[in-house]
């Protein structure tokens, strides 16, 4: 999953925490010191063909710190190996 997701990441973004939840679903806490880039990171990933839902929340900026969750959807299937294992 974090391999997919960082791909498209920019430079500026810190992951702080990962979590799972079920099988398809991954939720980051980021910051980024560049408020632009979590606009560009958002549409970076909802071009990624293997991502059904993109959600950004708790946007919040504090002494010029960007502070976001993201909530990133799979499609089903997509973190298959075609060998049974995700």
């Amino acid at each position: 999953m974090m391999e997919q997701v960082n791909s498209a990441r920019p430079r500026t973004l810190q992951f702080l925490r990962t979590d799972t939840s079920g099988r398809d679903i991954l939720e980051n806490e980021a910051r980024t010191s560049a408020a632009d880039d979590v606009a560009a990171y958002e549409t970076a990933l909802r071009n990624l063909p293997m991502l059904a839902k993109v959600e950004v929340r708790d946007l919040r900026t504090r002494d010029g710190v960007t502070a976001l969750g993201l909530r990133i959807a799979f499609k089903p299937g997509a973190l298959s190996t075609g060998e049974g294992t995700p």
